[in-house]
């Protein structure tokens, strides 16, 4: 008797690609043929009931549209994205809205989230007047007092009448994770959930967070942030133009960084000892534009250790040897990575 075939990843992306179209200039002396930016090169990813996998990045590496394309906000140019084992590129009217009750998102700024015009209740209702036409009002003001306590706003019929600018930023986000999680998603994107908010609130909505994780949900947290990506991420994949670099559990990437871009990153980040500063990896020049990328390793330019050879090659993401006790999972894309064999 064979054995039960695995269940599917709640979220997979193989080779997924976003394209964005460019205008053609309008000024005489410049102007120039409409082309293409690729926001998105191939990316693949996986993500589990209950994982939290972080992506990484600077600004522009195209980690809010890989966020967009796992929800079916974006159209991929390329690639398959698959929830729970469905082809939602192939999903169309009616099953898409089934689809979209199981995944939400989370967006950056709780100031431009939320409609100024309204109460929390009304925020909080919308998505059961959308999704849920025949529930009683009764029901959906339990559905709202419920998603306010479990995002610690207590005691919810404090908040139910206010507006958005009567609350804190650390309250509006709350009352943003809260409108997402009225439907009782599965999956959660994430966008940079606290670059808005004060250092001593931002631990508290991480671990709220943290806490839909372990209650079976899953979340692609997006931030620049690697330290809390560190703190509260099952796995991170650090991305740069376009293209997963590096991924590996926090361990692997922040102790045994692999990619030039990684360590270049880690060497920039705030340590509360002062004399734990790791060797530098200076960067060279800025981000290329995104309409005009580089051949071979599109990181080359800037790279520190690049020899001729990453001017020709695009490496893809090749395995890491383990270090001792480690798992495997570990790859980095770069042609100067030692792999595993």
């Amino acid at each position: 008797m064979s054995a039960p075939a695995p269940a599917p990843a709640l979220l997979e992306l193989d080779e997924v690609e976003a394209r964005f179209a460019l205008a053609a200039s309008g000024l005489p002396l410049r102007r120039r043929r409409g082309g293409s930016v690729v926001a998105v090169a191939g990316v693949s990813l996986r993500l589990e009931r209950g994982e939290m996998v972080a992506l990484v990045g600077e600004s522009g590496s195209g980690k809010t549209s890989t966020g967009h394309l796992a929800l079916r906000l974006l159209e991929p140019a390329a690639g398959r994205v698959r929830f729970d084992g469905e082809d939602v590129t192939a999903v169309h009217g009616r099953e898409l809205r089934r689809l979209r009750r199981r995944m939400q998102l989370i967006y950056q700024d709780p100031y431009e989230a939320l409609d100024t015009r309204c109460r929390v209740r009304a925020v909080l209702e919308e998505p059961l007047l959308i999704h849920h036409r025949g529930m009683a009002r009764g029901e959906r003001t339990m559905r709202v007092e419920q998603a306010l306590a479990a995002v610690g706003l207590t005691p919810p019929e404090a908040f139910l009448s206010r507006h958005p600018h009567e609350l804190s930023g650390g309250q509006r986000q709350r009352v943003a994770i809260a409108a997402s999680i009225m439907l009782e998603p599965e999956f959660v994107v994430a966008d940079e959930p606290v670059s808005m908010l004060d250092v001593s609130v931002r631990a508290e909505i991480m671990a709220l967070l943290a806490g839909l994780c372990d209650a079976g949900m899953g979340v692609l947290l997006i931030t620049h942030d690697l330290p809390t990506a560190a703190r509260y991420a099952d796995r991170i994949a650090v991305m740069y133009l376009g293209r997963i670099v590096e991924q590996g559990t926090p361990t692997q990437v922040l102790e045994r960084p692999a990619h030039p871009y990684t360590k270049a990153l880690l060497a920039v980040t705030p340590r509360l000892d002062p004399l734990d500063r790791p060797e530098r990896e200076a960067l060279r020049g800025e981000v290329p534009d995104a309409s005009d990328v580089p051949a071979g390793c599109r990181f080359h330019p800037r790279c520190p250790v690049a020899v001729e050879h990453c001017r020709v090659e695009d490496p893809r993401l090749r395995p890491v040897a383990p270090g001792d006790g480690e798992q495997d999972g570990h790859a980095a894309a770069c042609i100067l990575v030692a792999g595993d064999g």
